[in-house]
């Protein structure tokens, strides 16, 4: 990647762009391309959410698709993201991040990556997050993230990853989940999860890992859940669950970790 014509905002802020011969965007990073990390601090300004620190503007605004910020000392709350139509990637991940997670995210049609893991996030999951019809990951584990799992997240049918670890998230796994038709990765450990694992889980065909340990999940095991012949990893343990292990859990060909704690 071709990155010229730089400019610098303050003590801590790249913003770099390419001609439009080379297929032009914005990208504005923070991460150290060689170390993996910097030690910028204080507060993300409100203005880079609305453009207003771009050299044009608006105009300018418009083209950004990256916006990586990861493994800093950054405060405050996240900026509202207002007019970024080719905006691919936020990665905000590993800071002291505060606040609530906008629900101005909903109005970022290209985003694919979400990342704001490792920070001190509260409040809920924003319902609009449904409507990002390119999202492929979303990562928002060791934050402070409380209320139920949006039913919305089953509209993500391009959704891969999702990431929710060490939250205290609450309620149900909305059995919408079983729309998730690539999705991959579901890591929900160690959060407040109740009710029963649904039975639409084993509509996933492509996931690899499955993990709701330490939640207070309760009733038994799915014998859908045998139909994940993708299946690698599958933790249940610290729950409430009672019953027997499904004899389908046979089915599981690839499977190399299996935890099931004890049942009640």
């Amino acid at each position: 990647m071709i990155l010229f014509e730089p400019y610098i905002w303050s003590s801590s802020y790249l913003i770099s762009h390419c001609q439009p011969s080379y297929n032009s965007f914005i990208l504005i990073q923070f991460t150290d391309t060689k170390q993996g990390s910097n030690l910028f601090s204080g507060t993300i300004p409100i203005e880079l959410g609305n453009g207003r620190l771009f050299k044009r503007g608006a105009k300018e605004a418009k083209l950004l698709k990256f916006f990586r910020m990861s493994d800093n000392a950054l405060e405050g709350e996240l900026p509202q993201f207002n007019n970024f139509p080719f905006l691919k990637e936020i990665d905000i991940s590993s800071n002291k991040i505060d606040g609530t997670l906008p629900i101005s995210i909903g109005n970022l049609p290209a985003l694919s990556l979400f990342y704001v893991q490792n920070n001190e996030i509260k409040g809920t999951i924003p319902s609009q997050l449904g409507n990002l019809a390119f999202l492929k990951e979303i990562s928002f584990g060791n934050n402070q993230l409380n209320g139920s799992i949006p039913t919305e997240l089953g509209q993500l049918d391009t959704l891969e990853r999702m990431d929710l670890e060490n939250n205290d998230l609450e309620g149900s796994l909305p059995s919408e989940m079983g729309n998730l038709g690539l999705l991959v990765v579901l890591n929900l450990t160690n959060n407040k999860i109740e009710g029963s694992i649904p039975s639409e889980v084993g509509s996933i065909t492509t996931l690899e890992v499955f993990d709701v340990s330490s939640n207070n999940i309760i009733g038994s095991i799915p014998s859908e859940i045998g139909t994940l012949t993708a299946l690698t990893a599958l933790n249940i343990e610290d729950n409430g669950i009672n019953g027997t292990l499904p004899t389908e859990i046979g089915n599981l060909q690839s499977l190399g970790s299996l935890d099931v704690g004890k049942f009640v």
